[in-house]
């Protein structure tokens, strides 16, 4: 992707806050906005806040789920802990991190050993289409520097350009 294509890229918001999925726990401290601290995420794992329609999920699936919220939220202290503790390297945080701007965690997570072309099991996304898709210039070039593959298409037949040029994230 040329510098001409990364200028076309849409504008990144101003402000961005996920939203939480956490069953309705009590949580230790308030949501700011829709963000989810540190402390909360460590406090939906530790009380199996993170459920499914059957209820609290497995410590390992609860795992990946709070490592993909630290990654989205740029908690890299607790990113580094919940590896620590096991959780799996997989595209989600990744994708996370590289979707809401967050360029020092997407270098720590590939320097982990992510795929920098690892993609969502569900729809085939890859962190580029997601870092195209929001306009995140310093990502697209960190990515590509980094071995992503523009030419990779989803699920749906889109491949980063398609994403950028759609701001389809």
């Amino acid at each position: 992707c040329s510098d001409e294509c990364l200028t076309r890229l849409p504008k990144p918001p101003e402000e961005y806050y996920p939203t939480p999925h956490y069953g309705g726990l009590e949580l230790e401290q308030p949501l700011v906005g829709a963000r989810i601290s540190a402390r909360n995420i460590r406090s939906l794992l530790e009380k199996g806040g993170y459920q499914n329609q059957a209820g609290p999920l497995p410590r390992n699936e609860a795992l990946q789920r709070a490592l993909t919220h630290a990654a989205e939220n740029n908690h890299l202290q607790l990113v580094q802990e919940l590896i620590a503790e096991g959780a799996k390297l997989t595209a989600d945080p990744l994708i996370a991190a590289a979707g809401h701007y967050h360029l020092r965690m997407v270098e720590y997570l590939l320097s982990q050993g992510i795929d920098v072309n690892e993609r969502l099991a569900k729809t085939g996304e890859t962190a580029l289409m997601y870092a195209a898709g929001s306009g995140f210039v310093e990502g697209v070039r960190y990515l590509l520097a980094n071995g992503a593959d523009p030419v990779l298409c989803d699920d749906d037949g889109d491949n980063a350009l398609i994403w950028a040029k759609d701001g389809s994230n």
